[in-house]
C-alpha cells in the first residue's frame, strides 16, 4: 500500500467496479461490474492500464477526491462527465484525455445529466484484495470493492503507484457522439417460463421510468 486518494464527499453512489466476477451465478452471486464497460476500458487505455482494470464508477452526481500520494495519472470515460480541479488554481478536466494532479490538489466529478454514470481510471489502478477473481463492488452481500460498499467521507483507497510515470497525456481524438436511441440487448434468464407471453412482449414494447427506488440492478 503506497496511500491514495481521500473521498471528501462521496457524491450519489461511488463504487469500484471492473468488469465482474464471472463463474459465480448458480451460486447466486451476480457477475456486477461496470453499467458502461466500454467507457471504463477508454478511460483504462488513456492512463495505460490494461482494459479491463477496475476503475470508480460515479452515478448522476461524482466525489470530491483529495490526493495523498506524490502524483498520479487519471482519465475520465463517461458522456457529459468531466473534473474540476478546486483551489487555487482551478481547472477542469475534459473527458476522454489523461491528465496529472499532484498531491494535496482536490477535483470533483461532475455529470450534466447527458448519461448517468461515468469512470474514472487511475494509472497502476487500487491496491485492493479481489473477490472472487474481481474487485467489482456488488453491495447488497457487501462483496468486492472497498468494504463491499459504496465509498462515503473519510475513505482512503490505496493504489499501486505513488507517482504519475513520465510521458504525454493522451487524448481521444474523435469521441463518439452520444445518443439515447441506442439497441440493449436481452437475454432471457431460466425463469422465462414464470412470465406469460404477454408480459413478455411488454417488456420489449413498453417504455420504463427510473425512479428513486431504482438501484444498478433496476
Amino acid at each position: 500500500m503506497t496511500g491514495g486518494f481521500k473521498i471528501t464527499a462521496p457524491g450519489v453512489h461511488t463504487t469500484v467496479q471492473d468488469f465482474g466476477r464471472v463463474g459465480y451465478q448458480d451460486l447466486g452471486v451476480p457477475v456486477s461490474g461496470a453499467l458502461d464497460p466500454e467507457s471504463l476500458r477508454l478511460a483504462n487505455v488513456l492512463v495505460g492500464n490494461v482494459r479491463t482494470m477496475a476503475g470508480l464508477e460515479a452515478l448522476f452526481q461524482g466525489p470530491t477526491i483529495e490526493i495523498t500520494v506524490d502524483s498520479l495519472r487519471i482519465a475520465l470515460g463517461g458522456f457529459g462527465a468531466s473534473i474540476d480541479v478546486l483551489g487555487p488554481e482551478p481547472a477542469r478536466i475534459a473527458p476522454w484525455r489523461s491528465a496529472v494532479l499532484k498531491r494535496g490538489q482536490i477535483f470533483r466529478i461532475s455529470l450534466d445529466g447527458t448519461a448517468s454514470s461515468c469512470y474514472l481510471a487511475i494509472a497502476g489502478g487500487f491496491d485492493l484484495e479481489p473477490c472472487l477473481g474481481s474487485l467489482s463492488t456488488y453491495t447488497r452481500a457487501g462483496l468486492g470493492g472497498f468494504h463491499g460498499r459504496a465509498l462515503i467521507v473519510g475513505d482512503e483507497l490505496p493504489l499501486v503507484l505513488s507517482s504519475a510515470s513520465d510521458g504525454e497525456d493522451v487524448r481521444l481524438p474523435q469521441p463518439e457522439a452520444f445518443s439515447l436511441q441506442r439497441p440493449i440487448r436481452i437475454t432471457w434468464g431460466m425463469q422465462r417460463d414464470y412470465f406469460t407471453a404477454d408480459s413478455l412482449a411488454r417488456f420489449v414494447t413498453e417504455p420504463f421510468s427510473l425512479l428513486q427506488e431504482s438501484d444498478r440492478m433496476g
